[in-house]
Order: structure tokens, then C-alpha cells, then sequence
């Protein structure tokens, strides 16, 4: 199912974005782009990106999230 997993479907998680604390992108097609969409993930402690294509850039966005612990 990972591989079928991208950018528009992570977009989809944003009104549960309060609820949210993990999520394991780990081989899926998210991109930078798909990155931005983290950010309204305040309260996101662990992230898990095994084997996914993003940059230093949409690494970097990361440093938003003030409350991730486990990357």
C-alpha cells in the first residue's frame, strides 16, 4: 500500500492534524512537496521516512515541527 501512498493522500490527513502523533511514511512516494503538508502536524512526536525520495530542503521543514522527537 506504501507505494500507492503520496503527496495528495498525505494532504488528506490535515483535519486530523490534532490527533495525529505518529505516522510512518516509510517507502511511500512522498515528495519535499508532500512535506509541507507535516507542518500543521503540531503535535507529531514520531516520523518515520525509511526509504522515501526527499531532499535536504523538505528535511530541513522539519525543524517546524516543535514537538518531533524521533525522526
Amino acid at each position: 500500500m506504501a507505494d500507492k501512498f503520496g503527496d495528495a493522500e498525505l494532504a488528506k490527513f490535515t483535519p486530523l492534524a490534532e490527533r495525529i502523533v505518529e505516522i510512518n511514511l516509510s517507502r511511500s512516494k512522498v515528495t519535499d512537496a508532500g512535506l509541507a503538508h507535516l507542518i500543521h502536524l503540531a503535535r507529531l512526536r514520531l516520523l518515520c521516512l525509511y526509504g522515501v525520495r526527499i531532499t535536504d530542503a523538505g528535511v530541513a521543514r522539519l525543524s517546524e515541527l516543535a514537538n518531533l522527537e524521533v525522526l
